[in-house]
């Protein structure tokens, strides 16, 4: 295991392209001081209302609400983000900056399903507006949207959207099992408009088979997890991955 600074670890996961669609350098070149997480849930009835703020010291700020409503097996849900750059987005050079300092984003998220005995079936909708790209270290994990699944991510684009159907089923007889079914289509700015493509990402189509069994007992702790993906892109034929991961 290898500790890093803030300002080391951002850019390990790769850089993509500035706006002007030349090779980001902030690899090694941003400055920051570290990251502050604020977090307050509440509960009240149907509702569960979460906020989350991610300041980044000299790079971004991005604020993040989640509203989620639950009636009578009627499942809807809220999120919106908004982020802004901290002082030069982590460098005075501009091409050396993680988060240009003349952006900011906004990112809205959907969701409306219904609970059939033990299934949780949703239809769920993110779109990024605006001119800004939706930015945010990959080297700290996976976000979190309603459209969110395995292998698909919206970080690093502006003008996109997602339309995601999905399926999730937690039998009561074993509720140590948990198999999710997706399928769904994402829309990028097309992979030559880098200004709003950090990673040159074409339009495609996702579909998922995602299982994960949780051990009880003695052996309480480890997760099995068997990842099925089917990957088409717009420009090509397909792409298929399998992961197994424990």
């Amino acid at each position: 295991m290898k500790w890093y600074k803030i300002e080391d670890a951002i850019g390990l996961y790769g850089t993509g392209l500035n706006p002007d669609g030349s090779p980001s350098q902030y690899k090694g070149n941003i400055h920051s001081k570290g990251m502050a997480i604020l977090g307050v849930q509440r509960s009240k009835g149907s509702l569960d209302i979460q906020f989350w703020d991610y300041y980044i010291d000299n790079i971004l700020n991005a604020g993040f609400i989640q509203v989620d409503y639950k009636q009578n097996k009627w499942i809807g849900g809220v999120q919106y983000l908004g982020e802004d750059p901290h002082n030069d987005g982590g460098s005075e050079d501009v091409s050396q900056a993680y988060y240009p300092p003349d952006q900011q984003t906004s990112l809205f998220s959907f969701r409306f399903g219904r609970q059939v005995n033990d299934f949780n079936l949703t239809a769920n909708y993110t779109t990024i507006p605006g001119k800004g790209r939706f930015l945010f270290p990959r080297e700290f994990g996976r976000e979190q949207f309603y459209t969110t699944i395995g292998r698909g991510r919206p970080e690093g684009m502006g003008e996109a959207k997602t339309f995601m159907l999905k399926a999730h089923w937690i039998p009561k007889s074993h509720p140590e099992l948990s198999i999710e079914v997706d399928a769904g289509r994402t829309w990028t700015p097309g992979f030559e408009n880098v200004e709003l493509n950090k990673y040159y990402a074409d339009s495609y189509d996702q579909y998922n088979l995602d299982v994960r069994y949780q051990f009880s007992g003695i052996w309480q702790g480890p997760v099995i997890r068997f990842l099925y993906v089917h990957n088409r892109l717009e420009s090509v034929q397909k792409s298929v991955s399998l992961n197994l991961v424990i």
